[in-house]
């Protein structure tokens, strides 16, 4: 299969490409350059800033992927997330999101009111109805709960939103594991 990974050389994504390579994909990971992770030769590289993706996506398209992941789907990428780009070219989408689409974080940091959530936290667990807490990072205004939304919705594309749950110590101690959510085909 062919991938196109998004972000993919800080975190987890380093070890997300070295096993997709290592299990005999082709994959390209589409970055900045700024972080030049130890990656097995076979993986090409593009690079460019996620605001001008769209003047990447000739090389990202083509060959065209089965399947493109999204590593930081925070960014909106050029009037879009990154997996939007690709409706029509692959046949499935994924991105990363986090447990801080809880209702549960949120009440941990008290932007949401109530008790705290029964444990462990589930794909029906509630979702937020507020602004995430730690809406803006590192200068970067996003929202996990929005992300999910904008890809899950679109039927062009079949997404899955893959929701980790080391976001941050907060988001760690409050969902404890990963989950998932999306359409299954």
């Amino acid at each position: 299969m062919r991938f196109v990974v998004l972000g993919g050389t800080r975190f987890i994504g380093p070890h997300l490409v070295r096993a997709l390579a290592g299990a005999g994909h082709e994959v390209t990971v589409f970055h900045r350059g700024e972080t030049e992770a130890e990656l097995p030769s076979s993986v090409r590289h593009v690079y460019g800033d996620f605001g001008d993706l769209e003047q990447r996506l000739p090389e990202l398209r083509h060959p065209a992927p089965d399947v493109v992941i999204d590593m930081v789907p925070f960014i909106a990428k050029s009037g879009g997330h990154g997996v939007m780009h690709f409706k029509g070219i692959a046949g499935r989408g994924l991105v990363l999101t986090s447990c801080d689409v809880y209702r549960a974080f949120g009440r941990l940091w008290r932007s949401e009111p109530g008790p705290p959530d029964p444990l462990p936290l589930t794909e029906e667990s509630p979702l937020r109805r507020r602004d995430a807490p730690d809406r803006r990072t590192d200068g970067v205004d996003f929202d996990n709960v929005e992300v999910e939304e904008e890809v899950l919705c679109d039927v062009e594309l079949p997404v899955t939103s893959l929701r980790l749950a080391m976001h941050n110590t907060a988001c760690t101690n409050t969902c404890g594991r990963w989950t998932t959510r999306g359409r299954r085909s």
